[in-house]
């Protein structure tokens, strides 16, 4: 638990040293950072195995792309919805749930944001904005199994899982049957240890199936499995013949002679689904990836044992998996997954429609990059114009607006970090820590002759800094916090505040009308009157908001800002890179499209497409309401 005391210094220390020197200011994102990809992996990225794999897969994404990535280690189911909806808030395009165990949570958050594209790595989930790859390793598993039937001297083999879960028991499958079609007389031992990292537990079962006979171990146990390699090894230094087999990715390095070959997939298999859905070209469906002619799935052997295996296995290897590729053959797998869609045929129609509506928005995307149609876009302290495929950029917001607006969140934030002290005496403690902060808001006054403030302005400022001080000298003094402390400081500073706020918005609309104006007088009359404003902002639309009445006033809009009728300026919140504001705009010339062709208003769909009808059933479940609303 965090105490009122450490509530009160990290509010205090934060207000002075983050909100005083410049403020917090939101960033665009543009170029790599414009496509946002994360990745939520069951266990550590180095585990050389199923986690390493889609980890290499993320960071060829960002290179390749470009795009911008983060991951997150989520190990729970609790914490599952939670990294996925974090992602999602945060307008990352494509989020990857890198394993069978995600699926449920990434139905239930897709609901909530269908702009974003979920993909799991094993399952059978299929929505119309989540759907599942499937990565056949059984394929490359399978000729494992013949590899180890006809290599073994003993005919024992260990199969060591993470846990006992369908996609694991699946490959499980596939190696006992390859091991069959090449020695049917073999013995199989199978054991699970209970997670993907303990390497310790997976060691002991290891070693004891070696002794017990085993002479090739196939785990499928993600960081754990290096506990198998490394029981092999021992035991190979002890002159026993024995090896251990890789799984998901080429594990051949990790002990260079105890590890015979590596079923593999291939990390290029995310950058080829990521491209697809940052062109709008991705279809929900489960995607089955199999060896197939890119070799996404593939198995490898080791270079240094590979003169070991005879050219005759290795030839009736190749031969099967010829037969498979070319469809001859299949590789065994329990039909776990539910592989055919069960979609009724109206689920089958909205995937359609979103399908078809994603590539439209990607097309009207590029038509305003590359149009006649200027766009600006206010964003943190710059603004931006795109215009007939060129980019402008001017800052709007001068070191002085930060200082100004940084002073009043002085007040403010030394008013509510109050509150918790209100009802409460001061320790000792916490007077000498209140000492400390007061001494950091002294140096403020020097942070105010850095920047040209008017000298006037500066002796409002100083009066804030001042009565803070002096509130905080009042309160250490008492070592209390009373209601008439907190209302006398309040009254004193707050003309003070609205003044600095006052000259903020000043400077503001000052270089925001310099700005237009100059980029106005470039622009074509008929190019302007279809001019977009695009204003990006943390919070829901605000009607006073500064920049939003400079435009509402400059082009006549007579609706307030996300209000029905609205035309001109959109308010994108909490989207601050380019991808995503013009992905928001393309959605909106093509709501009004659409409005004006089915119901001759454009604004139609800037309301809820049921708003009429729920309004009329609405009034039969409440007549008396509806009554008093029509004056009766």
């Amino acid at each position: 638990m965090v105490s009122n005391k450490s509530k009160f210094r990290h509010s205090i220390t934060l207000i002075v040293i983050i909100k005083l020197f410049l403020g917090s200011v939101l960033t665009f994102e543009s170029g790599a950072d414009s496509f946002k990809v994360a990745l939520l992996i069951p266990g550590e990225v180095n585990d050389g195995s199923w986690n390493s794999l889609a980890y290499s897969g993320l960071k060829s994404i960002e290179k390749e792309l470009p795009a911008k990535t983060a991951y997150t280690v989520s190990k729970t189911s609790s914490q599952y919805e939670e990294d996925f909806k974090y992602y999602a808030k945060k307008g990352y395009n494509l989020i990857f749930g890198h394993g069978f165990e995600y699926q449920d949570a990434a139905k239930k958050i897709a609901v909530e944001y269908p702009d974003t594209t979920f993909i799991l790595t094993s399952g059978d989930t299929v929505g119309m904005n989540v759907t599942s790859i499937v990565f056949e390793l059984e394929e490359a598993v399978y000729l494992l199994g013949m590899l180890s039937g006809e290599f073994s001297k003993s005919g024992k083999f260990g199969l060591i899982g993470g846990r006992k879960i369908p996609s694991i028991e699946s490959t499980f499958h596939a190696f006992s049957e390859g091991a069959k079609a090449t020695n049917p007389t073999i013995e199989i031992m199978v054991n699970y240890i209970g997670d993907f990292e303990n390497q310790e537990k997976a060691k002991k079962l290891a070693l004891s199936q070696v002794n017990q006979g085993v002479d090739i171990i196939f785990h499928n146990a993600n960081a754990a499995g290096i506990g198998v390699i490394n029981a092999v090894s021992e035991s190979r230094k002890e002159g026993k013949s024995v090896y251990a087999l890789g799984s998901n990715q080429n594990q051949n390095e990790l002990a260079q002679n105890s590890v015979l070959a590596s079923a593999v997939i291939d990390p290029s298999v995310f950058v080829r689904i990521a491209q697809q859905v940052k062109e709008g070209k991705f279809e929900p469906k489960v995607m089955m990836i199999g060896m197939g002619p890119k070799d996404e799935i593939k198995l490898v052997y080791n270079p240094r044992i590979i003169s070991q295996i005879p050219v005759k296995t290795r030839t009736k290897i190749e031969e099967v998996r010829e037969n498979i590729l070319a469809g001859n053959l299949k590789a065994p797998r329990p039909q776990f997954l539910k592989l055919e869609k069960e979609f009724e045929l109206t689920d089958e129609i909205n995937v359609n429609f979103h399908l078809h509506y994603n590539q439209l928005v990607q097309k009207t995307k590029k038509q305003i990059l590359q149009g006649q149609m200027p766009v600006l876009i206010a964003f943190g302290n710059n603004i931006k114009l795109l215009y007939k495929g060129q980019e402008k950029t001017s800052r709007v917001l001068p070191a002085q607006y930060h200082s100004l607006k940084s002073i009043g969140h002085l007040a403010l934030g030394l008013y509510t970090a109050s509150l918790n002290y209100q009802s409460e005496g001061l320790s000792s403690v916490e007077i000498d820590q209140l000492t400390k902060e007061k001494d950091l808001i002294t140096e403020a006054l020097s942070n105010l002759q850095i920047v040209s403030i008017p000298p006037d302005i500066i002796t409002d400022q100083k009066k804030i800094i001042d009565e803070s001080i002096k509130f905080l000298d009042q309160i250490i003094e008492e070592e209390n916090i009373s209601t008439s402390h907190l209302n006398s400081f309040t009254s004193v500073v707050s003309p003070y505040l609205l003044e600095g706020a006052a000259v903020a918005a000043q400077l503001e609309l000052k270089n925001l009308h310099e700005i237009v104006t100059k980029w106005r007088n470039q622009i074509k009359d008929s190019d302007w009157r279809n001019v977009k404003i695009l204003i990006c902002g943390p919070h829901q639309p605000r009607h006073g908001h500064v920049t939003t009445q400079y435009f509402r006033r400059l082009l006549n809009e007579k609706a307030k800002v996300g209000a029905v009728g609205e035309d001109r300026i959109i308010y994108a919140e909490n989207k601050f890179d380019q991808d995503s504001v013009i992905d928001l705009l393309a959605r909106h010339i093509i709501d009004q499209k659409a409005a004006e062709a089915f119901f001759n208003d454009k604004f139609r769909l800037q309301r809820d497409l049921l708003q009429d009808g729920a309004k009329r059933y609405l009034d039969q479940l409440f007549p008396h309401e509806s009554e008093l609303k029509n004056g009766n």
